[in-house]
């Protein structure tokens, strides 16, 4: 009884109070609210994963071991809802997180606040991927082994695609649902955008004949964004998409069902995070759309820009000053060569490779080409708040000669 008093229950006691002490004093300094959230969402998954192990022993005899996350994901959603005044707010007029199994449900993978966005949204009789590290957490990693978690390991492929395998199998004899996070890592980023995703999800899909449920979160760097110490109370809206049909598709279409379903959640994500901040948002510029495609701020097509007829030879970097060099063109000459680099006019957007210079993102029109990854141009103008994307499919890499100015009025 003394060790469970030394261990558990006076750590948690304290730890408790050390977060009311935070509240109080964020009521004089704004800024320990963070902590105190943070401490209370550490004590919420601790007692919620403890739960988790005892509906876990409970319902194992009787096979539906699965359901613990369900039931301990509900908990979780209702303890975070009152001690930091997070709610999850749904769209799914279809209700096809309860009708459509079996699945594989697919999210954006922002912040450990996911936790919380999983617990409200997962659906029954379904099972969740998780790195295999976690595995080793106490009280957690416990609860996700009892529950009927997928570990995946990274570091070893063949251990992988035998948990795939395995999971593939299970949807098919238990008609049960898996939970995968495609990005495979948290992104942490300000404005809406994912990583490049992850083909595990979509093969696991094929090889099941499932359905892909694309469950969208709005960006949520508004609530909690731990760079810059914030962690607010508020709503994170979650939005249920079409579920995908994967019959009669086989491994050779994986490739555009990853783009087609990234570029799909992407343009969801800017609608849902300027609703939710009732303003135009941006898209990270390295997390944007993956092939051609146009889109505004608001998530509705935007306009094609048009490209000047003849480009002129102000392709390069912007000078602060006289005979001062900028990041952004050091980059372009490690990137582009030796080539010689000209002011950009202040109405135009510049197409580069490689990254524009931050430093100068609040001052300048910048725009941004990495073929390397998104094969896309991609254009946006910090100093309006106003965002463009530009997407023009290339077939090659690019070259200096290649590049246009287009002309756009800031």
């Amino acid at each position: 009884m003394n060790t469970v008093l030394v261990w558990i229950l006076y750590p948690f006691l304290f730890t408790a109070a050390l977060a009311l002490f935070f509240f109080a004093l964020s009521l004089v300094v704004p800024q320990a609210g963070f902590a105190a959230r943070i401490l209370v969402s550490y004590l919420a998954l601790v007692a919620c994963a403890a739960y988790g192990v005892t509906v876990s022993l409970l319902a194992r005899p009787f096979g539906l071991q699965h359901s613990a996350q369900y039931a301990t994901g509900r908990a979780f959603q209702f303890v975070m809802k009152y001690g930091t005044g997070v709610n999850i707010v749904i769209e799914d007029p279809e209700n096809y997180l309860n009708t459509v199994r079996p699945a594989v449900f697919i999210g954006p993978h922002q912040t450990e606040l996911d936790i919380l966005m999983l617990g409200a949204v997962f659906p029954t009789h379904c099972s969740v991927t998780a790195k295999a590290s976690l595995k080793r957490i106490p009280i957690l990693g416990w609860f996700m082994a009892l529950s009927g978690t997928v570990f995946i390991d990274r570091g070893n492929s063949k251990s992988a695609r035998g948990a795939m395998q395995g999971a593939a199998d299970e949807m098919k004899r238990k008609r049960q649902s898996v939970w995968m996070f495609p990005e495979g890592t948290r992104s942490y980023a300000e404005e809406p955008g994912l990583l490049p995703f992850k083909k595990g999800a979509f093969h696991l899909a094929v090889q099941a004949g499932v359905p892909i449920v694309p469950v969208v979160v709005a960006n949520y760097s508004d609530v909690l964004f731990v760079k810059k110490y914030r962690f607010n109370a508020g709503d994170l809206r979650v939005k249920v998409l079409k579920p995908i049909e994967t019959k009669n598709l086989t491994s050779e279409d994986v490739d555009e069902l990853v783009n087609n379903t990234r570029n799909t959640m992407i343009t969801t994500m800017v609608e849902l995070t300027a609703k939710q901040r009732g303003r135009p948002v941006h898209i990270e510029p390295k997390l944007g759309l993956s092939k051609a495609g146009v889109v505004k701020a608001s998530g509705v097509e935007a306009t094609s820009l048009t490209p000047v007829a003849n480009p002129t030879t102000d392709v390069g970097a912007w000078r602060r000053r006289p005979g001062e060099e900028s990041p952004g063109e050091r980059q372009r000459r490690r990137v582009i060569g030796e080539e010689t680099v000209k002011v950009v006019p202040t109405n135009c957007y510049l197409l580069t490779t490689g990254f524009a210079g931050r430093e100068g993102g609040s001052r300048w029109p910048q725009v941004q080409l990495d073929s390397r990854r998104q094969r896309a141009y991609t254009a946006h103008y910090n100093r309006t708040q106003n965002l463009k994307i530009l997407n023009e499919s290339i077939d090659s890499g690019p070259k200096i000669d290649d590049l246009v100015v287009a002309a756009i009025s800031p």
